[in-house]
């Protein structure tokens, strides 16, 4: 499952072609934070979390109103209430594989921070155990940079080979 928070697209693109690259290990959800609110996150054989990097983190509630004001495209007048922070305190402990990713500026992390690092933290804290380190898709402005999609895509099947390579017993 590829749960993601997307405003202006990319972070959506980038979930997608995670998903992608993930179908040839078996069936792959790829669906926006809200559309997963309430589904079992821990029935999964692999939980990839990604959302925009705002303000050097994940988003808020204030960061998501202020997405809305520079015009994301797709978002209702409700959507600012929900988002990944959200989400992670409503699901259930886990104890799955799991790897997390952001969207970001196309600068030093240290300049624009990194969404993917709280990703991790959360889902460490909710039981599951990463398989890679926190990964970052660069974006500038709201475009997804060329070949960031094809990364995406080779980033997951590195997962899904670490999943298929992994004994159900340790996973």
């Amino acid at each position: 499952m590829v749960v993601y928070e997307s405003y202006f697209g990319c972070t959506q693109q980038v979930a997608e072609a995670i998903g992608a690259g993930l179908t040839c290990y078996g069936t792959v959800h790829v669906l926006p934070v809200a559309q997963a609110r309430g589904m079992r996150a821990i029935d999964v054989d692999l939980l990839v979390v990604g959302g925009p990097t705002h303000a050097h983190a994940m988003t808020s509630a204030h960061s998501r109103e202020s997405a809305v004001d520079r015009g994301a495209d797709g978002v209702s007048a409700e959507a600012p209430a929900y988002g990944l922070r959200e989400w992670f305190d409503e699901i259930e402990q886990g104890a799955g594989p799991a790897a997390a990713f952001d969207t970001r500026i196309d600068a030093s992390a240290l300049m624009t921070g990194r969404a993917s690092k709280g990703i991790a933290h959360r889902l460490r804290r909710h039981g599951f155990h990463l398989v890679a380190e926190p990964e970052s898709f660069l974006v500038s402005h709201d475009t997804l940079l060329p070949d960031e999609a094809a990364r995406a895509r080779s980033w997951a099947e590195g997962l899904g080979r670490i999943i298929v390579q992994t004994p159900a017993s340790v996973r």
